[in-house]
């Protein structure tokens, strides 16, 4: 058991996933691929790493790194239930760990949107930088130091 009871599951629940993916707007950096909820969570797994975090007997956030190679890093995505608001702090605690663990010395970017303010806390929280905004998206940058 992680941070604040969190349990890890690893890979991301494919179904858990499917459905933060139907519930909510499709995390910014897995929008271009236009693909479906369930289809996005299959290539997402298939692209790279994911994770779950369970609370109290649910997966109630799922992430991930997907390599880029064109750009010589980890883009990271994020969906959760909206009963993962409480456990935030715990979720960024566990994040780091997680960054820690996987991103190895890669530059790890996240792309949140721009005044989304629980995306921006979650990336201050994680520990990453904010960087040039555009196109009404920011990105955040982390790397193991």
């Amino acid at each position: 058991m992680g941070p604040g009871g969190l349990t890890i599951v690893r890979p991301a629940p494919l179904l858990d996933l499917a459905d933060m993916l139907a519930r909510d707007d499709i995390p910014l950096g897995l929008r271009k691929f236009g693909l479906g909820p369930l289809k996005l969570a299959q290539l997402q797994r298939q692209l790279g790493q994911s994770w779950g975090y369970e609370i109290g007997g649910r997966i109630l956030v799922c992430c991930g790194l997907i390599p880029v190679p064109a750009q010589d890093c980890l883009e990271a995505w994020f969906a959760c239930r909206p009963e993962a608001a409480p456990h935030m702090l715990a979720v960024a605690r566990a994040a780091q760990l997680t960054l820690l663990a996987g991103a190895d010395d890669a530059l790890v970017v996240a792309r949140v949107a721009v005044g989304w303010r629980p995306g921006e806390r979650l990336a201050r929280a994680v520990g990453l930088t904010p960087g040039a905004a555009a196109g009404g998206e920011r990105e955040w940058w982390w790397r193991k130091t």
